[in-house]
């Protein structure tokens, strides 16, 4: 067996196992990502709404946050953790994304 592939199979287990730990704890903290972005978003189309043609989304907010993640990789003090966060955001992403897919998906109840 390849002993390079297991080695990059196990440094991918370990670090999605860490981020599945860090969401954990985020999620403890600040609550669900689908509210939190929400209020964040909410707060953010406030303040820009005379500079936004439309409002930005909850997955814009994930979006965002990884385009400001992968910014300050490339500054000065770039630190070990961007990647873990850039892929906590991306799994945000995917949740809220799936929230909203669940949501349109199911009947209104009347």
């Amino acid at each position: 067996m390849d002993t390079h592939k297991n080695d990059e199979c196990r440094f991918a287990d370990d670090l999605l196992s860490h981020v599945a730990g860090v969401i954990a704890e985020r999620r403890a903290t600040y609550g669900p990502a689908t509210e939190h972005f929400a209020r964040t978003v909410g707060a953010a189309n406030a303040i820009l709404a005379g500079k936004l043609r439309t409002p930005l989304t909850v997955s814009d907010w994930a979006v965002l946050m990884i385009l400001d993640k992968l910014a300050r990789s490339q500054g000065d003090a770039p630190t070990a953790d961007t990647v873990v966060d850039v892929i906590g955001y991306g799994v945000c992403m995917a949740m809220v994304n799936a929230t909203r897919s669940a949501a349109a998906s199911t009947p209104a109840a009347g």
